[in-house]
């Protein structure tokens, strides 16, 4: 993820948090971010990437959106 990436993913979080929109298990949040890192340090090509919408990450899953970020099948299908 590139550092713009991940300035508008904290730009987008806080808003959420602070609009009351989405209700946030950080302990879930850190053991994902922790495992990306991991993952990323580990490896060349990660495998999994995390939803834009939800938050949660997705092992094996690839980029499905034009600017290369991933909106997973249950975000997708919400109404």
């Amino acid at each position: 993820m590139s550092n713009e990436g991940l300035k508008d993913t904290q730009i987008n979080f806080n808003w959420l948090i602070k609009n009351q929109h989405a209700e946030v298990d950080l302990y879930q949040l850190a053991k994902d971010i922790e495992e990306l890192l991991n993952v990323k340090r580990d490896r060349s090509e990660p495998d999994g990437i995390i939803c834009n919408k939800c938050m949660n990450f997705y092992h094996f899953a690839e980029p499905n959106q034009p600017d290369g970020s991933l909106i997973c099948y249950s975000c997708r299908t919400r109404s």
